[in-house]
């Protein structure tokens, strides 16, 4: 056997989290889907000055994309800083009443 192959374990690690990833990003272009379709008719109504609410939603599929990381295509690193970059903007977020 080949010691740089992967054990059993390690490869069914891999596969059950790349399962979880794939239910998430299929979750998320399903549930994007409709509202993009709502954020263009709100920006062909209301015309914002600033970045269209479309736009802005495509900002939030870029991070959802990247936080995913469905092909292991961002490092580690990049992922907690990720990862503390939502947990921040969260933690700003005025509570309503």
């Amino acid at each position: 056997m080949d010691k740089s192959a992967p054990g059993f374990k390690t490869s069914l690690k891999r596969l059950i989290i790349f399962q979880f990833k794939l239910a998430a990003d299929a979750l998320r272009d399903f549930l994007l889907s409709p509202i993009s379709i709502l954020m263009f008719i709100l920006d062909m109504i209301l015309r914002p000055d600033g970045a269209s609410y479309f736009d802005r939603l495509m900002s939030v599929g870029r991070k959802s994309d990247h936080l995913i990381n469905l092909f292991e295509e961002h490092s580690q690193a990049e992922q907690a800083q990720d990862l503390k970059l939502v947990n921040s903007t969260a933690a700003d977020k005025p509570e309503s009443e």
